[in-house]
């Protein structure tokens, strides 16, 4: 199976370090950002399949990072499926991420199981 490419955009080196062990063994490969500038940097260097992205990444913040991620002229790229990661998503519903340009959610603490199931339906891995 081709390795499909998910970008972790997380200021904290601890909760990417977690993330990649999790997902690694299941075929993907990582790539990671700790603030907004690296992630359209990563994004504009490599493809990237699905971004895991804090909202409130650093450098400005998640919010405006997903706004010049969809503002992208290439299509596919603007197009890559952004699921937040967020410690505290009771102050957004499903509703609110999808109008910030998130495709969907999950909470810290993360359940694995439910994350990896979330990516390989959006990007559509058996």
């Amino acid at each position: 199976m081709e390795n499909k490419v998910v970008l972790i955009a997380e200021d904290f080196f601890l909760i990417r370090n977690i993330i990649q062990n999790k997902l690694e063994p299941h075929g993907f490969k990582i790539l990671s950002a700790e603030n907004a500038e690296q992630v359209l940097e990563t994004i504009e260097k490599n493809d990237v399949d699905i971004i895991l992205l804090n909202p409130n990444i650093l450098m400005p913040n998640g919010k405006s990072c997903v706004k010049a991620i969809r503002s992208i002229t290439h299509e596919k790229k603007a197009n890559i499926p952004i699921i937040a990661i967020t410690g505290n998503p009771f102050n957004h519903s499903l509703k609110q991420f999808q109008k910030m340009g998130f495709d969907a959610y999950v909470e810290k603490p993360i359940n694995f199981d439910l994350l990896i199931d979330m990516l390989k339906e959006i990007i559509q891995l058996d």
